[in-house]
């Protein structure tokens, strides 16, 4: 195979012709003053100063969306992370509240998951899962409360299937 040629005038440059442009004392303040800017910035819409452990702050929405793509590809100790995160910022947020009793439900906190998940079905949002979600970790505490939720779920969807599933 024929390449093309390379038009003249063009100058390829490796990451050391712009080491060479500025010194490295430079390089150290331009890297301090990026990380500056980055850390002052906020996009968190709560009010509220602090996103814990995942860097700048965020809001209980991003927070609440960070957690489900862990809880995606299976990473459940960061998505419970962001749930809790999430929740703490926002205690009435309903989906990242189920997030987190998912969460906690696939890692075997059964107790947590159906208080979580209790909490949900109270404050009215998401009732079908919250229901559902409390059949299925009810299943390793108490098998009549689970019967019992998977019963309320079946009345409220008898074709129900949680839909975020890990791939």
């Amino acid at each position: 195979m024929v390449y093309p040629r390379r038009r003249e005038g063009f100058k390829m440059r490796s990451a050391f012709s712009f080491r060479s442009r500025f010194g490295c004392a430079q390089l150290a303040m331009l890297a301090a003053v990026a990380l500056l800017m980055v850390s002052c910035s906020s996009d968190d819409t709560s009010g509220s100063g602090g996103g814990g452990g995942t860097g700048p702050s965020h809001s209980a929405d991003q927070l609440n969306t960070m957690g489900w793509e862990s809880f995606d590809i299976a990473d459940y100790t960061q998505a419970r992370v962001y749930f809790e995160e999430a929740t703490t910022l926002n205690p009435n947020h309903n989906e990242a509240r189920l997030g987190l009793a998912w969460t906690e439900a696939y890692t075997g906190d059964h107790q947590n998951a159906i208080a979580n998940f209790q909490i949900v079905i109270d404050n009215g949002s998401y009732t079908l899962d919250g229901t559902a979600g409390k059949a299925t970790a009810s299943l390793a505490v108490d098998a009549d409360e689970a019967i019992s939720a998977a019963q309320s779920a079946l009345s409220l969807d008898p074709d129900y299937s949680f839909y975020k599933r890990p791939s």
